[in-house]
């Protein structure tokens, strides 16, 4: 719903939804409703390790930023 009734362009939408596709692929145990700041953490330290990406590279500071800001 929240993109859905958001006034941003297409490329941040697009950014958002991929966002939360891939976080929800790293808690595919739980829904959205049931993730907790721990389950939150845990996928920020993965980004900044390189285990909950995609290129399973580190990511910089503001990439793990955006992503988990979404």
């Amino acid at each position: 719903m929240f993109l859905a009734v958001c006034g941003y362009s297409s490329h941040t939408l697009r950014n958002y939804r991929r966002a939360i596709r891939l976080f929800r692929e790293f808690i595919p145990h739980l829904s959205l409703r049931e993730a907790t700041w721990r389950e939150i953490e845990a996928y920020k330290l993965g980004l900044m390790g390189g285990a909950a990406c995609f290129s399973r590279k580190p990511l910089a500071p503001a990439s793990v930023s955006a992503s988990s800001h979404r």
